[in-house]
């Protein structure tokens, strides 16, 4: 199959490739499947394009690579949720919200995607950590997204 990823142009996939999201991202709960697509060689930033609906697509990252403290973990349901895999088989993104400029980028830090690794099933959710806001501006990592985390 193939499908047209803004800035990336057509992608060439296959159906085992897709992030399949039963519940949707919090604001498109009907849209449930996703194409990873890495935004280029570091497989650090990827587009998650909807196979569902072409127009629609977000700009993941790993938080790991800009926060090494970041402790996203999920409660038991959301785990249940996704296939109940070991914590080790869990993969997690953050979606960023990238503007003219990193000062008026940001990134969502209280709701990560969780990813099972073996089954592709896949959740949004929300961390109970005052810590962790919907809005962290990029710029303040500017130094780890340039290092490479």
């Amino acid at each position: 199959m193939q499908i047209e990823v803004k800035g990336l142009g057509a992608v060439d996939y296959e159906e085992e490739e897709l992030l399949v999201f039963d519940e949707g991202l919090y604001g498109f709960d009907d849209l449930h499947k996703y194409l990873p697509v890495p935004f280029d060689e570091s497989d650090r930033i990827f587009i998650l394009q909807s196979v569902e609906e072409p127009l629609i697509s977000f700009v993941l990252m790993n938080p790991f690579m800009i926060l090494d403290d970041y402790n996203p973990f999920p409660i038991t349901a959301d785990l249940n949720a996704i296939g109940n895999p070991d914590i080790d088989d869990v993969s997690f993104y953050v979606i960023c919200s990238l503007k003219e400029t990193l000062d008026k980028s940001t990134i969502n830090l209280k709701c990560p995607i969780i990813v099972n690794a073996l089954n592709k099933k896949s959740k949004q959710i929300i961390l109970d950590d005052s810590k962790y806001q919907l809005r962290h501006n990029l710029k303040d990592y500017e130094d780890r997204l340039v290092k490479g985390g």
